[in-house]
């Protein structure tokens, strides 16, 4: 499975008055937010763990299963690393762009990505990564997933195998590796903390 996110050049400058601005294809619009915040690209890579309420652990889970044969994707809005770990405090569902290959592929429009991330400023938060899922396989990265990847930003999978087991893990760009390197993930379950083995390949 792959994550479909087109490279692109860097932004175009803000169009004269009564011209329209075009959208930056997602994974410049990624890049872009990364660099108007310095420090968000070294804490998420610094953090050890991501914590997720168990809430939305089952909303990724529904979303994936309602999804298949295709997969499912969408933003995650929280706070970036502290005390080496990074926070999801919501998840937003988009639908896959991909039009191609939508069991295969998924892309996000960056005009859903821009209004989320315009609300989450409101909120003090931010956009802190994105989640797809891998329809009858494992949360394993592809070779496409690292490649398309960008620094500063957190990756969850969905896996859904075909013996319908649940797989969730989270993953965060290693710029000297130019992989996908996996984090550790923490529920939370009400007050409690349930710790999800750190799976490596």
């Amino acid at each position: 499975m792959s994550s479909q996110l087109r490279r692109a050049g860097p932004a175009r400058p803000a169009s004269a008055e009564g011209q329209e601005t075009k959208l930056l294809p997602y994974a410049c619009y990624a890049c872009r937010l990364a660099a108007a915040e310095p420090q968000l690209s070294a804490t998420i890579a610094r953090a050890e763990c991501v914590l997720i309420p168990l809430a939305l652990v089952a909303a990724l889970e529904q979303q994936a299963r309602a999804c298949c044969p295709n997969e499912c994707c969408g933003l995650l809005v929280g706070q970036p690393a502290r005390a080496g770990r990074a926070v999801v405090e919501s998840v937003h569902a988009v639908q896959n762009a991909n039009q191609a290959l939508p069991s295969q592929c998924y892309e996000i429009d960056p005009r859903q990505m821009a209004r989320l991330d315009r609300l989450a400023e409101q909120r003090g938060q931010q956009i802190i990564g994105c989640y797809h899922s891998h329809p009858g396989e494992r949360a394993v990265p592809s070779q496409t997933d690292s490649a398309r990847a960008w620094p500063g930003y957190l990756y969850l999978i969905v896996g859904l195998p075909r013996n319908g087991d649940l797989e969730i893990r989270a993953w965060a760009y290693d710029e000297h590796t130019a992989l996908l390197d996996e984090r550790e993930l923490v529920v939370l379950v009400g007050q409690e903390l349930e710790l999800l083995p750190c799976h490596r390949s």
